[in-house]
């Protein structure tokens, strides 16, 4: 009898994420991991072919042509359950080729991560120069700021205090760095030189909302 896919939880989320991205799709090294990496982190004690589409977010087709593929190679076993239904389990051979693609797959991902934090950094810095900025305040405590928080580590601007617009954030830590209302600008001592806005929603209301903040000659940036 098949197992149900909703008593296992998904053991490749990226693979769902993936699909709303616009300019990343996965290749087919990048598939095969995710099969491999759902079989390797099954719960039961093997996987039909329609579970294991589901936990590595793939068509049925491709599941098909992969697991084909990974017989043929020796990376899977398929395992009869009864006279109609089959189980399929990585073997040695597979879970060498699993963290193969795995090591592999975490080192294109860090790179990726790299390269957009130097990206950040480099709008960093010429905002720097043309503006002749010291202190500054990023708009949105989101992923962006996240990965911006490091890229300060490449310029001499000070970062006064972080603005969000979620009450359940404002008066917390956000990386050891104090997050506060948009209306808590202007109080900030010493006085900004700039708001960079760091999040790519709602741009339109944020500018709008800063215009008071404007009128007192700090600078509202964004990338």
């Amino acid at each position: 009898m098949e197992a149900r896919a909703s008593t296992v939880p998904s053991p490749v989320g990226l693979s769902s994420a993936l699909r709303g991205f616009r300019y990343f799709k996965p290749a087919k090294r990048l598939k095969q991991y995710f099969m491999l990496e759902a079989l390797a982190r099954q719960e039961l004690e093997g996987l039909t072919q329609r579970t294991l589409g589901r936990l590595a977010g793939l068509s049925p087709a491709v599941v098909n042509q992969y697991l084909l593929e990974f017989v043929q190679q020796g990376l899977v076993e398929r395992v009869p359950l009864n006279r109609r239904d089959f189980a399929y389990r990585l073997t040695p051979k597979g879970e060498a080729r699993r963290r193969e693609l795995m090591v592999a797959y975490i080192r294109e991902t860090f790179q990726l991560f790299q390269h957009g934090k130097a990206e950040l950094g480099r709008v960093l810095q010429e905002h720097q120069r043309r503006f002749d900025l010291r202190t500054i305040v990023f708009y949105s405590a989101g992923q962006v700021t996240e990965v911006l928080l490091q890229a300060l580590e490449g310029t001499t601007l000070n970062l006064l205090a972080i603005v969000d617009d979620d009450p359940a954030k404002q008066g917390k830590p956000f990386f050891g760095y104090p997050v506060i209302a948009c209306d808590d600008i202007l109080k900030l001592r010493p006085k900004p030189d700039a708001v960079i806005v760091t999040t790519f929603r709602y741009r339109d209301q944020i500018y709008e909302r800063l215009e008071p903040v404007k009128a007192q000659g700090i600078r509202v940036l964004g990338f």
